[in-house]
Formats: structure tokens, C-alpha cells, sequence
């Protein structure tokens, strides 16, 4: 089985809803 972050990081790796930023980034509120 895959840990959770892995699973997370997985599910919320750049797309585009996020503008192609990173996890972090779109946390972060960085444009």
C-alpha cells in the first residue's frame, strides 16, 4: 500500500485547475 502523502501528493500533483503550479505552490497562494 501507498503512504497517505504519497496518495495525496498523487491526487494533488499540477494540473489545471491549478495553473500547472506545484502542491506547494497552490498552497502557498503563489500565481
Amino acid at each position: 500500500d501507498l503512504p497517505r502523502w504519497l496518495t495525496w501528493y498523487n491526487q494533488q500533483r499540477p494540473h489545471g485547475s491549478l495553473g500547472r503550479r506545484t502542491p506547494a505552490q497552490a498552497l502557498a497562494g503563489t500565481t
